[in-house]
């Protein structure tokens, strides 16, 4: 080989170098700076994750706040009810002291929940009237399914002098878990 051409190699090996060193040296630079752009990017997405974290947070804590007051007002109801159940039981007492003959009663029907239902219960006087006896009767406790319309109705069936046949149906998409009735029944004279 000759000496120009070794020169030519040599000088083409020289440039090679010195452009891939120059090339490396660029990379090298800017290194720091994508560093620093990237550790910019992971802060901002962190405190963006922060962020919805502790709005999360937040709505769970609120959720948690309507739960207990939610609970709060059912255990009040609840208490209401056995309340106003007492003094339901009170008044009977009393209606039935005053009105001798009369009797009184509260039962709860019980079914599954489902479409078109209805739950029935006989019901047998303590003590069997002279005559074919008045009843009347109220809904003093309902539950049913709260994703639904509320169809509700009661019925006294087959009074006899012994006792009655007590009703409740709904209809529809309505589902009835239990139904509470209090009822009274008096001499037809009174």
């Amino acid at each position: 080989m000759s000496a120009k051409r070794i020169l030519s190699v040599f000088y083409i090996l020289a440039y090679c170098t010195v452009t891939i060193i120059g090339e490396k040296k660029r990379l090298l630079e800017n290194i720091p700076n994508d560093v620093d752009s990237r550790l910019h990017d992971i802060e901002v997405k962190l405190q963006q994750l922060t962020s919805q974290t502790t709005d999360k947070d937040m709505y769970i804590t609120q959720l948690q706040s309507t739960v207990l007051k939610l609970q709060s007002t059912v255990n009040q109801l609840e208490h209401d009810r056995n309340n106003q159940s007492a003094q339901i039981q009170a008044m009977q007492k009393i209606l039935n002291a005053k009105n001798p003959g009369c009797q009184s009663g509260n039962h709860q029907l019980v079914d599954a929940k489902g479409h078109a239902q209805s739950a029935s219960t006989v019901i047998h006087f303590n003590e069997p009237f002279a005559e074919i006896p008045t009843v009347v009767w109220g809904t003093t406790a309902l539950d049913i399914d709260h994703n639904h319309n509320t169809r509700f109705a009661s019925s006294v069936q087959s009074i006899t002098k012994a006792g009655f046949t007590m009703q409740a149906s709904t209809w529809s998409d309505t589902g009835i878990y239990s139904v509470q009735i209090q009822w009274m029944a008096c001499p037809a004279h009174i």
